[in-house]
């Protein structure tokens, strides 16, 4: 019984020390407004960091002209959907839904902003992108591929107010969540050490 405690209290001690009980919270830009966001829960990625990102999709991109530069559609479209869950659907709505001027990239006078993550070369249009796109203000999860909101160049998200890039980066646990981690790997190995020695 002792061990099964002691493997429960390590298993707990584990998850909260690696970001999996973590809360999705909005960063602040200093301005009033938001920067990105931390600790969003990806189905199937973990835990992942988003940053608002204005400019063309060259200069966010790194060039934007190879498919290695943009996410996968799986990773963009269940990225996007995580963010729209956290911040902008039923219960979890935030002030991001009903000032969309709060996302770097966005002006207060846009009535929507949409976060995107491109994932491809449109076949369509050269120069345009497919993007999975959230889109504030009550707005759908949507996916979308047109010229304003996914091309490479100036004509892009870079001169569009209503529209901000969507840069993701794996959470990293703090090093303190580290320490925490071996405290608990080392309570689970003492409680196995325990049940041995009672046999």
């Amino acid at each position: 019984m002792k061990n099964l405690c002691v493997r429960i209290c390590g298993a707990v001690l584990l998850a909260v020390s690696t970001g999996v009980c973590a809360m999705p919270t909005l960063v602040s830009n200093g301005s009033g407004g938001y920067s990105g966001a931390s600790g969003i829960e990806v189905a199937g990625y973990g835990a992942w960091n988003v940053a608002f990102r204005d400019g063309t999709c060259a200069e966010v991109y790194s060039g934007c002209d190879e498919v290695s530069d943009l996410y996968d559609f799986g990773f963009a479209a269940q990225a996007t959907l995580a963010f729209f869950n956290a911040f902008l659907a039923g219960t979890n709505v935030s002030d991001l839904d009903s000032n969309p001027g709060l996302m770097d990239g966005c002006v207060s006078t846009s009535d929507n902003c949409l976060l995107l993550s491109p994932y491809a070369f449109s076949a369509v249009a050269v120069g345009n992108l497919r993007t999975v796109w959230a889109q504030n203000r009550g707005g759908p999860f949507e996916l979308s591929d047109d010229a304003q909101t996914g091309a490479v160049g100036q004509s892009g998200p870079g001169n569009d107010t209503s529209s901000t890039w969507a840069v993701w980066t794996r959470q990293v646990p703090e090093p303190g969540s580290l320490s925490l981690a071996v405290v608990a790997l080392g309570l689970i190995a003492a409680g196995s050490a325990w049940r041995k020695a009672l046999r």
